[in-house]
């Protein structure tokens, strides 16, 4: 989850991975588990997608997936967001072709 104020530490506290873009309330930031390069509107989500899709292996596949014109299907998500980890290990991302 991406968060920048108050009403989103809750949720942030919550979430698996947490990240705020630079000028966040101090408190987020102090809270979150990355603060992205990218300032709020111009990339910080980006940023974000990037980082979790890198970490799952799955960058390089779904942007050859993307230049191709022909998108995969991400699994679902693990049913466990608490388990301190971005993907089980092993994960697979099928062709979904």
């Amino acid at each position: 989850m991406i968060g920048d104020d108050w009403p989103d530490l809750a949720l942030l506290a919550r979430a698996g991975f947490s990240a705020a873009p630079p000028g966040s309330h101090p408190e987020v930031l102090a809270r979150v588990r990355h603060v992205t390069r990218a300032p709020a509107g111009i990339g910080a989500v980006r940023e974000v997608c990037d980082l979790l899709l890198t970490a799952r292996g799955a960058y390089a596949a779904l942007l050859q997936d993307a230049l191709d014109g022909a998108p995969r299907t991400l699994p679902r998500a693990p049913a466990d967001p608490t388990a301190g980890t971005l993907a089980a290990p092993g994960a697979v991302f099928p062709s979904g072709r």
